[in-house]
This record gives structure tokens, sequence and C-alpha cells, in this order.
């Protein structure tokens, strides 16, 4: 039996320590699509870009690790953004506390 898988990240807007521990489990999880509030494609090279990554509005105003700080304030009216689908059997999130607040579609 195969688990449909889904991971959670709260920005993929340049390389941290969150983007390193993503790429393991991009490995583990080819299939899993990734959630996040702010992705810049070609900022973030390598597995992770490989996947499907669904993410915010935020992603236009957030270049960087300061701007996203800001607009960080927005997360909670903006997560309804990110429902994740209801056949997903797990979701790892990697995160400081926002992405926790993803939730499934019903």
């Amino acid at each position: 039996m195969s688990l449909n898988v889904a991971l959670g990240v709260d920005s993929l807007i340049e390389r941290s320590h969150s983007t390193e521990l993503l790429e393991l489990l991009c490995e583990l999880y080819p299939q899993a699509p990734i959630y996040t509030f702010a992705f810049h494609p070609g900022k973030i090279l390598g597995k992770i870009e490989m996947h499907s990554v669904y993410s915010t509005f935020l992603s236009r105003f957030c270049k960087n690790k300061n701007q996203f700080s800001r607009w960080r304030l927005l997360a909670p009216k903006v997560v309804n953004d990110l429902k994740i689908d209801s056949k997903t059997d797990i979701f790892i999130s990697i995160s400081e506390g926002l992405s926790h607040g993803i939730l499934t579609t019903k």
C-alpha cells in the first residue's frame, strides 16, 4: 500500500536549513507536492523544483526572508489558498509554525 504524502514549508524564497531538510524529504517522497506561503522558482534549485509547488499570493511580495518576515502576519488569512487534497494520508511540515495551519480540502 502506498501513502499519499504532501510536504509543507513556510517559504521557499532563499536557501536555508529548512530547504535542506525539505530536499531530504523530496528524496524519500519523489511524488509529494509541496505547499508553501512564498516560492520563487529558480532560487531553490534541485530536487525541490522538480516537485509540484503550491504557494500563495505572498510569492509576489516576498523576495527575501526579511520581506517574508514582514508579510508573515497575513499567514492566517492566506492559509486558505493552500488547501491540500483530502486524499493526502500524511502531511509533513518543516515550519516555524506557519505551515502547521494548512488544512485539507473536504
